[in-house]
């Protein structure tokens, strides 16, 4: 019988067990990294996890290659900007704009959390673009030093249209990652 995933309790412990650590250092062999690896694939999914102070990406699933053709150790911002949609250039730079203002806030205040979702068209491998689903969450953590942990999850989107808000607060029954447990966090849409 084949394992179904509607459930994203993976990606929490994932976050739980390898926050500590600052993400780095993760052994591509780890049991829950292998399972979460399994879902990702049925879901077309992956995720990314970078410094948002440094814009330094720390860990990249290997997903990456099959959704948006760029090799895990390869991953840097410019990839996902490079490649948006024409149309979507605008909403992209203004969210991700937002985004790296409430980071350097949180990394301020040594406080805060927050997720944000969108949708942008972003080129596939092999030509054309697919709609993609965004979801980045954003905390502050003292250990292993004082840092910002941006984590991105991405997923392809089908029959969905193109979103024209640039900043709203979204019930937490959209975001699938804003059931994470943590004090002060909150969900918008910002792109």
């Amino acid at each position: 019988m084949n394992k179904t995933y509607d459930s994203y309790d993976l990606f929490f412990r994932f976050i739980e067990t390898f926050a500590p650590s600052g993400f780095t250092g993760i052994n591509p062999n780890h049991p829950l990294y292998l399972e979460l690896e399994k879902m990702m694939l049925l879901n077309n999914q992956f995720f990314f996890i970078a410094d948002a102070i440094q814009l330094k990406i720390v860990f990249t699933a290997k997903r990456s290659v099959e959704m948006i053709g760029v090799q895990p150790a390869d991953l840097n911002p410019y990839h996902f900007f490079e490649s948006t949609h024409p149309d979507d250039i605008q909403r992209h730079s203004l969210g991700r704009s937002k985004l790296f203002k409430l980071a350097q806030d949180f990394f301020i205040a040594e406080n805060g959390s927050a997720l944000a979702s969108t949708n942008l068209r972003i080129r596939k491998p092999r030509g054309g673009y697919s709609n993609l689903l965004f979801q980045c969450y954003v905390f502050f953590q003292e250990k292993p030093t004082k840092h910002l942990t941006y984590f991105r999850y991405t997923a392809i989107l089908t029959g969905v249209k193109k979103s024209k808000t640039a900043f709203t607060i979204i019930p937490e029954t959209i975001c699938p990652i804003s059931a994470i447990l943590i004090k002060n966090y909150y969900c918008m849409e910002i792109f």
